[in-house]
């Protein structure tokens, strides 16, 4: 049986995926990536692993990507929940394309949970099935709308007053948002 040598695949933190993407860092824990322009070419050659959850939506165009040595087609309205120490390989991508990336980690989920009661609509973060979904038009239209004002708010989250309440509750609403799909 073939085994994968853990030692040849990179780590990389939020902070590690921000460099490469030559983004600027947002609030600890929680980096929301929205694709300005088409990405024409992979900006991660190579398969990895990272420490944190990544929620990854396909806004236009297509990629073609390998979770744990399963291969999967992301287009346009499918979204995938990636977990911690998940081997990632983007194989290919399909112009224009557009991606959204949340990612976040365990500690920041932890503390943002407003209603701890409620922890069981983030269960699918910590499952080991990889789910790969599909949002309709509206489900969209409303993941970006939300995404971009969490964007901005974990941006600002430093600046303004209530800010890391502002980006608990707009992360709280994408959760629910992604569990109740």
């Amino acid at each position: 049986i073939f085994k994968l040598d853990k030692s040849t695949i990179k780590k990389h933190t939020i902070s590690d995926i921000i460099e490469i993407l030559d983004e600027v860092p947002q609030s600890e824990g929680l980096h929301v990536y929205l694709s300005k322009e088409f990405i024409t070419e992979i900006p991660f050659p190579y398969p990895f692993r990272s420490d944190n959850h990544t929620v990854m939506v396909v806004v236009s165009g297509i990629a073609d990507i390998q979770l744990n040595l399963i291969n999967y087609t992301l287009e346009a309205n499918n979204f995938i929940v990636v977990s911690p120490k998940t081997v990632i390989h983007l194989l290919g991508i399909k112009v224009p394309l557009q991606l959204i990336a949340i990612s976040f980690t365990t500690d920041f989920a932890l503390n943002n949970n407003m209603n701890k009661n409620s922890i069981e609509a983030f269960d699918f973060f910590v499952s080991k099935n990889i789910p790969k979904l599909s949002f309709g038009q509206q489900e969209m239209e409303n993941f970006v709308t939300i995404t971009k004002i969490l964007q901005q708010k974990n941006i600002e989250s430093n600046e303004a007053f209530f800010g890391k309440e502002m980006v608990s509750h707009a992360f709280n609403l994408l959760m629910f948002e992604i569990a109740s799909i």
